[in-house]
């Protein structure tokens, strides 16, 4: 089975990307014959216009012809490659290549009141030629991988035009690494390209300010695991999955953690929902230390200028505090106090809300 799939049942797995032509062969292998089939065809028919060692950033079924069946949409390394099905007794699929410096803009639409047999989603394309601009209109797509074709692919335009650099309004590397994120913070992100972009587009709020993101994978049915990004806010813990078909997604709110501990390359994160259990994609020894620190941190708070002076200042006064305690060290040791019996849990919840709010 391809390390890039993960077969959940006998139709449906989960698959992760970036992936190249080659690894997108191999995960064909795992998918049921007749679908196989739609997917071998789309395989010829693009080998004109990609290599095997090619990244495929996404991957979803669309309608690139209106009268012909639904094929591919595939963002790739060189351009945005559009695939159909010819239909008919001999079978096959045609493809095109649209070069992403050729693309002008790119829209989205679903349509309204459409059947539960039919994929309102539209990819609404811009195109620059020869004779002008032209529309293109890729039709039946699901509603759901909507946003995140729409947000690779802008990622991938971005990336074209910007002489290897994405613009800054499309940059989730700076998004979540400040404005000069390093080749290591850039690597992690590229890596994770649709996990980056679902936290940012569902998952975070305007007042929310990214204090970490650790590279995780995390243990799924048949005992495979799935890559994602753990990221930690000011308010919140948020998993996301690197997969299509079947997301994975956790959020805890940081008043429900009650405990982060970390055992070699395992991270352990206990909630009032449960225990979530990590594995870090590299070694690192002090993840737990960082995540600690980084929710456990105030949030920043408007500076305010004061006209008044003071002429003689009183040096206790401005004396830097000491630093406050862990809190999740503390509550570690209120939990100890309920487990031994010594706190009621009534006490325990009063005791964790003011240490939670202080």
């Amino acid at each position: 089975m391809s390390s890039k799939f993960t077969k959940l049942n006998y139709r449906y797995g989960v698959m992760e990307f970036p992936l190249t032509v080659s690894e997108l062969k191999g995960v064909t292998k795992d998918i049921p014959k007749t679908e196989r089939t739609y997917y071998e065809y789309t395989l010829k028919a693009i080998k004109k216009y990609v290599k095997d060692n090619e990244n495929i950033y996404y991957l979803t079924v669309g309608g690139a012809k209106l009268l012909k069946p639904s094929g591919f949409v595939l963002v790739a390394d060189s351009g945005l490659i559009l695939t159909w099905l010819k239909g008919g007794m001999f079978g096959g699929a045609e493809a095109e290549k649209i070069e992403y410096n050729s693309i002008k803009n790119v829209d989205f639409d679903i349509l309204p009141g459409g059947s539960s047999s039919f994929k309102g989603g539209s990819l609404l394309l811009e195109i620059s030629g020869l004779m002008g601009t032209k529309k293109k209109t890729v039709r039946d797509i699901e509603e759901n991988d909507l946003d995140t074709l729409v947000d690779v692919l802008r990622n991938r335009i971005s990336l074209s035009k910007g002489n290897g650099k994405l613009s800054p309004e499309k940059n989730d590397a700076e998004f979540f690494f400040g404005s000069d994120p390093n080749e290591e913070e850039t690597k992690i992100i590229s890596s994770h390209t649709l996990a980056a972009s679902r936290i940012r587009a569902k998952h975070i709020e305007n007042d929310e300010s990214i204090r970490a993101v650790v590279p995780v994978l995390f243990d799924v049915p048949k005992g495979k695991q799935v890559k994602g990004l753990l990221v930690a806010t000011n308010l919140k813990l948020i998993f996301f999955s690197e997969t299509v078909f079947k997301e994975f997604v956790h959020t805890r709110q940081l008043d429900q953690i009650n405990d982060i501990s970390q055992n070699g390359k395992e991270l352990i994160v206990k909630s009032d929902e449960g225990v979530l259990k990590y594995e870090l994609q590299n070694d690192q020894n002090d993840v737990r230390e960082r995540l600690v620190t980084a929710i456990s941190a105030p949030s920043p708070v408007p500076e305010v200028v004061s006209e008044t002076i003071t002429e003689n200042p009183d040096p206790e006064e401005s004396m830097t505090p000491p630093p406050a305690p862990d809190k999740f060290q503390q509550l570690k040791q209120l939990g100890e106090l309920r487990d031994s019996g010594i706190l009621t849990e009534e006490e325990f919840q009063a005791e964790k809300a003011k240490l939670l709010n202080s």
